[in-house]
């Protein structure tokens, strides 16, 4: 506990962290949890003031929501700021449990708008969850985002 206190973990190191932690891209829209997906850069000064917070959601709603961490900086995530539209970071996109992207949230959030956000992904998946039962609809919902992906991708190219 001494060490924790005289080196104390930075924004940054919190952030990296959780990147490394995070949930695998391929998996949003496939496994029936909705997803924040956060797109930070190691400069971002409100990156770094939203860490912690960001770290609570994750503790707090792992088992019912995918927390994905993407710096902006790495150009092998280039595709993915480009398909997501990203233009400025912070950048919070609130991603329905089908892939589909619900909102965005761009620049420091008060932790309590990210709280109503993440429980409306919730109940929202519930909801989806509750009239799909039973059905073949399930398989089709985690087909759609790999498809809408690259659909965008392709719209991309032709433009």
């Amino acid at each position: 506990y001494a060490w924790q206190w005289t080196h104390p973990v930075t924004p940054i190191q919190l952030l990296a962290t959780m990147q490394q932690q995070s949930t695998e891209v391929s998996l949003v829209g496939r496994n029936n949890k909705p997803t924040v997906m956060d797109f930070w850069a190691p400069w971002c000064e409100n990156c770094k003031y939203m860490a912690p917070t960001l770290y609570q959601m994750e503790q707090t709603y792992s088992d019912k929501v995918n927390f994905v961490m993407v710096n902006g900086d790495d150009p092998d995530n280039w595709p993915l700021i480009e398909a997501l539209k990203v233009d400025a970071i912070p950048h919070m996109a609130m991603i329905e449990a089908d892939g589909t992207v619900d909102t965005a949230l761009i620049g420091p959030v008060p932790k309590e708008w990210l709280v109503r956000d993440i429980e409306t992904l919730i109940e929202n998946t519930n909801d989806v969850v509750d009239t799909t039962q039973g059905s073949s609809n399930t398989q089709c919902l985690q087909s759609q985002p790999q498809e809408k992906l690259n659909n965008d991708d392709k719209n991309n190219e032709q433009n």
